[in-house]
């Protein structure tokens, strides 16, 4: 069970503010979508969730002593070898032993033995939600898993990605109003 309460977060960098104070609750199986423009804070606040970044305000977990978050791929600090397989870039995330059955409920069996540079966007946008998912967090983070992707291919992640986080707490960025149909909560943020 996830319960979370965040309060008056915000962050700043050398003076200037890059989240304003924001708050918010999280709760067990939501889809939480913070919605924005570009640079309003979207990806500092996942930063901020995921525990990355120090910063003013409160999270209370109240349904845990410690919560296990799976993280998606940042672009701005991604840490994937584009000249790796995808599955030798997920031997990373994987624990031993557990690697074929965790891999089996993603069907990604097509794209393990391809580098990542030959990619096609959706499949590394569909792999952001693997390794985010991969080791069964409690909470799972994704920055902008769609940005790149057409609208048609956008509309095909989340096909490919419901039924994979259906039991799950999720909090994703967009700046693309089309996928707030795909979120039970939502934050927006505007420019500071």
């Amino acid at each position: 069970m996830v319960d979370i309460q965040c309060k008056n977060l915000s962050y700043s960098f050398l003076g200037k503010r890059i989240l304003k104070p924001t708050s918010f609750e999280i709760y067990e199986n939501d889809k939480l979508a913070i919605f924005g423009s570009k640079n309003t804070g979207k990806t500092t606040l996942i930063l901020i969730l995921a525990g990355i970044l120090n910063h003013k305000g409160k999270i209370l977990v109240t349904s845990k002593e410690k919560l296990k978050i799976g993280l998606g791929v940042i672009e701005k600090v991604n840490n994937l070898s584009e000249r790796m397989t995808v599955k030798e870039n997920l031997a990373f995330y994987l624990r031993q032993g557990k690697d074929r059955e965790k891999l089996e409920k993603f069907d990604i069996r097509n794209i393990l033995n391809i580098r990542l540079e030959n990619l096609s966007h959706l499949d590394k946008a569909f792999l952001s939600v693997v390794i985010a998912s991969i080791n069964n967090p409690d909470i799972i983070l994704l920055d902008e898993p769609t940005e790149g992707l057409t609208e048609s291919e956008t509309k095909i992640f989340w096909e490919r990605v419901r039924k994979q986080i259906e039991n799950k707490t999720v909090v994703f960025t967009t700046s693309k109003e089309s996928e707030l149909i795909n979120a039970t909560k939502l934050i927006y943020l505007d420019k500071q």
